[in-house]
C-alpha cells in the first residue's frame, strides 16, 4: 500500500493532504446512512479518485472562522506515487489564538474503477449505465445520502494554537482512506443519493483524519464481532505521533460482500491534551482505550454528541499478522466480544 501526500504550503503552517489507508476525523455534517443498500458488493481501491478541495479554515476561540484558502482545486489521490508528490498553495494565517482546523470538500467525487462480485465485474461509467461493460470510465458520484453541498472535517488544537509570537504548529496532515472504498449497489432497497437503479457508489462518508506536526505512523486491523452482535468485518486504523501517542483513527465497515451489516464502528479522535482524549488514548500498560461514537457534531453549530457509543477499554497493539480477542461494551454497559488481526 502506498502512502500518498499533497502539500498545501502556507507562510506559517504546512498543510498536507494524504492518501494513507484508513483514518476518519470529526465531521461537521453527518449524511444519512443506508444500513442495507450494499446487499451484494466487493469493495476495491479505485484507479482514480478525484476530490475537490474548496476551502481551508482556522477557527478562533469565539467560533469565528478565518478562511486561509478557497478555490476549486481538484486532486486525484490515486495518481500520487510517493510522499514527495506536492501541490503548493501560498496562503497565510493571521495572528491570533485558534481552537480548531477545518477543511472543506465538495460532496461530489470523480471515481474510476471496477468491482468484482461473484465472478462478475462491474465498471464505473460516465453515463451511470452499462456497468457490466469494460472499460472503466471516470464517473461523478457523491457520498451516499449526503444532502449538503459540502463535506467538512475538523480537528481541535490541544493545546490551543497561538499564531504571532511563535507558531506551535508546523504541519497539518489530512488523511484520506480509499482502501476497499469503491462499491457496487445491486439495486435492492432504497438507492443511495446520486446512484441509478443499480450502479457504482461510495460508502456513506468519506473517511478523513487530521493529524498535526508531521506524518503519523499507523496500525491497521481487521476485526469482527464474535458473539453474533453483527455480521461482516471492520477496518480499524490507529494513527500515532512520533512519541507513540494515538492522535486519530477510524473504525468503519470493511466493504467486502457482507460488510453492509457491520456496525461495531464509529468516529475516533485522539490528542495530547484534554480536548480530545475522550475518544482515543493510551493506557498505562500500552494498550489503547477506544470510544467509538456513531456521530460527532461540532458544538459551535449548536449540535450535540450522539449518546450511543461502543467502547473498547483495552485494545492491544500487536505485530503484523498477530491476532487478539477482546471485549467491548455499549452505552448501556452490555459487554460483548470481538477478535482482531493486524494487517499493516
Amino acid at each position: 500500500m502506498t502512502d500518498k501526500l499533497i502539500k498545501f504550503f502556507k507562510r506559517l503552517v504546512l498543510i498536507q493532504v494524504a492518501l494513507l489507508a484508513l483514518v476518519a476525523g470529526v465531521r461537521y455534517l453527518t449524511p444519512n446512512l443506508y444500513a442495507s443498500i450494499y446487499k451484494a458488493h466487493s469493495a476495491n481501491k479505485p484507479e482514480s479518485f478525484i476530490v475537490k478541495v474548496i476551502s481551508i479554515n482556522f477557527v478562533k476561540e469565539d467560533n469565528s472562522q478565518v478562511n486561509v484558502w478557497s478555490g476549486t482545486e481538484e486532486i486525484d489521490l490515486m495518481t500520487l506515487t510517493s510522499l514527495s508528490d506536492v501541490r503548493a498553495f501560498n496562503v497565510s494565517v493571521p495572528s491570533g489564538t485558534y481552537r480548531q482546523f477545518s477543511i472543506h470538500f465538495s460532496k461530489d467525487y470523480k471515481i474510476k474503477g471496477s468491482v468484482t462480485i461473484g465472478g462478475s465485474t462491474y465498471y464505473t461509467k460516465a453515463a451511470h449505465t452499462g456497468y457490466s461493460t469494460a472499460p472503466a470510465e471516470l464517473e461523478t458520484l457523491n457520498i451516499a445520502g449526503q444532502t449538503m453541498d459540502v463535506q467538512s472535517f475538523a480537528r481541535d488544537f490541544s493545546p490551543r494554537l497561538t499564531v504571532g509570537s511563535g507558531v506551535a504548529l508546523s504541519s497539518v496532515n489530512i488523511l484520506i482512506d480509499a482502501e476497499e472504498f469503491l462499491t457496487y449497489w445491486d439495486g435492492s432497497n432504497n438507492g443511495p443519493s446520486g446512484i441509478s437503479s443499480a450502479g457504482m457508489c461510495l460508502p456513506s462518508y468519506l473517511p478523513v483524519g487530521i493529524a498535526f506536526n508531521g506524518m503519523p505512523t499507523k496500525q491497521v486491523y481487521r476485526y469482527s464481532s464474535t458473539d453474533g452482535f453483527c455480521s461482516g468485518e471492520g477496518r480499524l486504523t490507529i494513527l500515532f505521533d512520533a512519541s507513540g501517542n494515538p492522535i486519530s483513527g477510524n473504525a468503519r465497515p470493511r466493504y467486502i460482500n457482507s460488510g453492509d451489516n457491520f456496525n461495531l464502528t464509529g468516529w475516533l479522535m485522539g490528542g495530547t491534551g484534554a480536548v480530545e482524549l475522550e475518544y482515543l488514548k493510551k493506557n498505562q500498560d500500552g494498550s489503547i482505550w477506544i470510544k467509538m461514537y456513531d456521530t460527532i457534531a461540532m458544538a459551535y453549530l449548536g449540535q450535540t454528541q450522539n449518546s450511543d457509543y461502543k467502547m473498547i477499554e483495552s485494545f492491544q497493539l500487536t505485530a503484523v499478522g498477530a491476532s487478539q480477542n477482546g471485549t467491548w461494551k455499549n452505552a448501556a454497559g452490555t459487554t460483548r466480544t470481538f477478535s482482531a488481526t493486524r494487517i499493516e
